[in-house]
């Protein structure tokens, strides 16, 4: 049985800002140096929402006006082009899964999902209309241990069934999903508006997680320590 910590992602912020001001005066042998990375250096805009470093080092912000890739010395930005299928699907991003073994983003936006593969510069776009995802605003993207890509959305749990490259909408008590994690058993947990979920793959349903929580809004579902969950909530 795995151990849950609950944490309220307000809390968490305030106690690193004090920490820092308090601080921030005292030496410290271990003194991180910060960057600041804004338009004037071609991020593509402000609102970053996901950011992600690749097995070779190099950094990828999502934002709310395009893709970003940075390597130490300039950004390039890959935008949505009018009537082009072939780039990203849409500029304003949620949410990134980057696979490392097959070097590939899988970005979700508010208009579907780009798959972008990296080495070969392509985007394979699924959308609503063409791919039987469930909604348009992709929440959190998960690749289970038998390579499915698992997707959240503000309606919905979605499977990809590789062949036909079609998402199987999984029945879900609560419409939207928050958060996916593929935890150290390869239990599929979401965290949703309604409390903390698991899947059952074999009866394929979802079941939910019996525990007493502060607040039903599953924010973030994070297993930083093997056999430990830590879920940040929402309170409103």
């Amino acid at each position: 049985m795995k151990k849950i910590y609950i944490i309220c992602m307000c809390l968490i912020l305030i106690t690193v800002s004090n920490l820092s001001f308090a601080e921030k005066n005292e030496p410290d042998e271990h003194d991180y140096i910060f960057e600041l990375l804004d338009r004037e250096d071609g991020l593509s805009n402000l609102s970053v929402s996901h950011i992600i470093q690749d097995k070779f080092g190099f950094m990828w912000f999502s934002t709310q006006g395009g893709l970003n890739y940075y390597n130490g010395r300039e950004m390039k930005v890959f935008r949505t082009t009018a009537f082009d299928e072939t780039g990203l699907v849409h500029n304003l991003i949620q949410t990134m899964y980057y696979d490392e073994d097959m070097h590939e983003l899988w970005i979700g936006t508010y208009q579907g999902i780009s798959h972008y593969i990296i080495e070969s510069n392509i985007f394979e776009n699924f959308t609503v209309e063409n791919n039987n995802l469930s909604n348009p605003v992709v929440t959190s993207i998960v690749k289970d241990s038998e390579n499915n890509i698992w997707v959240g959305t503000l309606d919905g749990l979605n499977k990809l069934e590789k062949d036909s490259k079609i998402f199987k909408q999984i029945e879900i008590p609560e419409k939207a999903v928050r958060s996916l994690l593929i935890d150290s058993n390869n239990q599929l947990l979401l965290g949703t508006h309604n409390g903390l979920y698991s899947y059952n793959k074999n009866m394929e349903k979802l079941n939910k997680v019996p525990i007493d929580l502060p607040s039903p809004y599953v924010m973030v579902v994070k297993e930083f320590e093997k056999g430990l969950l830590t879920l940040g909530w929402w309170s409103c």
